[in-house]
């Protein structure tokens, strides 16, 4: 893992896209939910991050895609 990710969780790290299909499918309907909730506790939006934050549950969404990686995964 490269050092600049050390602290992130790697979905899908060594190829397993079963597991990059499964958050795939799962994080737009976590977002829809959030922004629900966030809409209906009368916070504003800092201060619902905020509190996201604060309980451990911020996400953050990273993706990287470099020359090599897409080699990688071209059939062969």
């Amino acid at each position: 893992m490269p050092k600049d990710w050390e602290g992130f969780e790697i979905i899908g790290a060594g190829h397993d896209y079963a597991a990059v299909e499964t958050f795939l499918d799962w994080y737009p309907t976590e977002i829809k939910r959030r922004y629900s909730e966030g809409a209906q506790s009368g916070l504003t939006a800092d201060q619902f991050r905020d509190r996201l934050a604060a309980a451990g549950r911020a996400m953050t969404l990273c993706l990287r895609r470099t020359n090599q990686l897409v080699w990688e995964c071209q059939p062969r």
